[in-house]
């Protein structure tokens, strides 16, 4: 076989070097990517600030994908004036959903304009109002029945 062209043991052993560190570093580039990126736990609600003062909070979907958006979303209502004293305010827990142009219960997020996101924990005011506010909407307390009226006069 004199035309045939022959692989030294050194080509070989340069090309399993090679390949080897190729694959070495695609899985640490891997490894470290989800290390460094941030995980929505599905098991809980997220928190969604926007930098116009807006906070939204439900289930974070997509968020390392081109359109992320939230499910099950609620957001705060202040109530009462402004004022020095920030203990006089009263908060409500709205379900998003009931306004009047009557949006579906599915936001998308512009990355552009979140300032950040964050998981919730269970023992969250926000959490608890949530399922405060489901368990209502569940079992809805019936409306008192009409005062009967008045018997006429004979």
């Amino acid at each position: 076989m004199e035309g045939s062209p022959r692989i030294s043991e050194k080509s070989v052993t340069s090309v399993v070097v090679i390949v080897l560190i190729i694959l070495l570093v695609a899985i640490a580039t891997s490894v470290f990517k989800k290390r460094g990126k941030p995980q929505v736990d599905p098991n809980v609600y997220q928190a969604v600030f926007l930098d116009n003062n807006q906070q939204y909070f439900g289930h974070l979907k997509n968020v390392g994908g081109r359109f992320p958006y939230l499910t099950d979303i609620y957001y705060v209502r202040t109530q009462g004036a402004v004022t020095e004293n920030p203990g006089q305010q009263q908060f409500s827990l709205i379900k998003f959903g009931s306004e009047i142009h009557g949006p579906e219960d599915l936001m998308y997020v512009n990355w552009e304009h979140v300032l950040y996101w964050e998981n919730l924990r269970p023992e969250s005011e926000v959490v608890k109002g949530i399922y405060k506010e489901k368990a209502q909407r569940a079992n809805p307390t019936p409306a008192p029945a009409p005062a009967p009226a008045p018997a006429p006069a004979r």
